[in-house]
């Protein structure tokens, strides 16, 4: 792998539209990736190998930038699942990022069917900067967090009580013998769990997410390297079950 990366900075320009989260994730995709645009996708893997994005976002935040990045209108990169591994590709990477001393990827190329609707950076999106300054700004608008959103933690739950003990019950009876059971419920796991439930996934859909989860190495913490212990609150979150059923996080 190349020992330096320079992005244009009409790429630059092209990522100012995002959010502070958004930028923080994509800068270390970029930062992660090998010589042709490569890298695992998997939000732990993003998270150990980028110390500042570590300090600030916890894996579950990473894995919803990452779904927003999927389902939306600006797709920056595109995922691709090989022997039950989940890693992107990052568009146009070769016309953005100038590299010294490149060197062929060692990871699996994405499918041929992928290579035609790879999408391409949109240096249009949001505003230009108006000197190479801008590189510095965005770097500390990354250190300014938004204030209210940790209220949102505290909100009452939504459903019965019996709901809850119901996804805690799950998460024991499966995950809890290789991960550690649950002793209670935090307020951030009646969070998401509300928002699981929003997002239309129900106790069978976590029970399958729980089994998948068993199976994967990395998930149970049997792989190393993984410093954060997966547990009830970061399993019940909508953006893991969705990682789990989709095979990012491997035991597919």
């Amino acid at each position: 792998m190349s020992r330096q990366k320079t992005v244009t900075a009409e790429y630059l320009a092209s990522m100012s539209g995002l959010t502070l989260e958004e930028q923080a994730v994509l800068f270390a995709l970029i930062a992660q990736s090998d010589d042709e645009g490569r890298g695992l996708a998997h939000p732990e893997v993003i998270r150990e190998n980028n110390p500042q994005l570590a300090a600030n976002m916890s894996a579950c935040d990473i894995a919803i930038v990452q779904e927003s990045f999927l389902e939306g209108n600006w797709k920056p990169y595109v995922e691709y699942h090989v022997g039950g591994i989940a890693y992107y590709v990052l568009a146009d990477y070769k016309q953005f990022c100038t590299r010294n001393h490149p060197a062929p990827s060692k990871l699996p190329a994405p499918p041929a069917e992928l290579l035609p609707v790879l999408p391409q950076p949109v240096p249009s999106r949001g505003r230009p900067p108006k000197d190479e300054s801008a590189k510095g700004a965005a770097k500390s608008h990354v250190k300014r967090k938004p204030a209210p959103a940790p209220a949102k933690k505290l909100a009452a739950p939504k459903h019965p009580e019996s709901t809850y003990q119901e996804f805690r019950s799950i998460f024991n009876e499966v995950l809890g013998p290789h991960v550690g059971k649950a002793n209670d419920i935090t307020p951030n796991a009646h969070r998401n769990i509300d928002l699981s439930i929003d997002a239309g996934y129900s106790t069978q859909d976590f029970r399958r997410a729980c089994e998948i989860g068993v199976k994967s190495d990395w998930y149970c913490n049997r792989q190393q390297g993984k410093r954060n212990a997966s547990n009830l609150e970061i399993t019940c979150a909508p953006a893991t079950i969705k990682g789990l059923l989709s095979g990012r996080f491997g035991g597919m």
